[in-house]
């Protein structure tokens, strides 16, 4: 009878140093995405100071090539300016249609400088990882290294190179039920939660490799 209760002791502790060592992994694993997600965030944000940087040069360019061109068309004498039009029973139409085109010209080779580039905001290489490192952290339960099942009492471990399935009997006793060696230590994978199946990333083939689990 003590020995029973021993080997009782025995597994249960067995038992919370395993749940331990998975909580502890798993809050490991989100806090390194989220670290990862503040270092592309802060490299996203330099790179768009520079990028709007570039755009306040080219208005200021915008604006410096307006006011040399108004000057350049404005050197005249206002006086003899005025008489000009209170004798003119009406603007000269040519003039305003040179007028228009001669600002037009500059705006649109302005514009375009600007325009292309805040297509660039869409293609950032830091947004797209940003993009990927939230949708990760949104399906958290979809990556996460280790997981328990109570129902089936499945035990999900990855150590090291290898996933092992530990089935937790009636008597409180822990058996590997399988053990599958992923060739890399960076293992994504998961168990839907009915258990019948173990799904990961298979980094050599760069697919996803998908086994069942027989219920035994």
């Amino acid at each position: 009878m003590i020995a029973c209760d021993k080997e009782l002791k025995k597994n249960q502790r067995l038992k919370s140093t395993l749940k331990e060592r998975i909580y502890l992994n798993v809050l490991i694993f989100n806090i390194k995405q989220l670290e990862e997600l503040q270092k592309a965030l802060h490299q996203l944000k330099s790179n768009v100071i520079q990028q709007l940087e570039y755009f306040i040069e080219n208005a200021n360019e915008w604006i410096k090539k307006n006011q040399i061109w108004g000057q350049a068309k404005l050197t005249y004498s206002f006086f003899d300016e005025l008489e000009k039009l209170i004798n003119q029973s009406k603007l000269d139409q040519s003039f305003q249609k040179s007028l228009f085109d001669q600002i037009s010209q500059i705006n649109q080779s302005q514009n375009q400088k600007i325009f292309k580039k805040l297509n660039l905001f869409k293609s950032f290489q830091e947004t797209q990882k940003c993009e990927e490192l939230l949708i990760s952290l949104q399906n958290f339960k979809l990556i996460k290294e280790n997981e328990i099942l109570i129902d089936k009492n499945i035990i999900l471990v990855r150590h090291k190179h290898h996933i092992y399935l530990i089935r937790e009997s009636n008597h409180g006793t822990f058996n590997i039920m399988a053990s599958l060696n992923c060739q890399n230590d960076k293992i994504l994978g998961t168990m839907p939660n009915n258990g019948w199946f173990l799904v990961f990333l298979d980094s050599k083939y760069k697919k996803y490799q998908s086994y069942e689990i027989l219920n035994k």
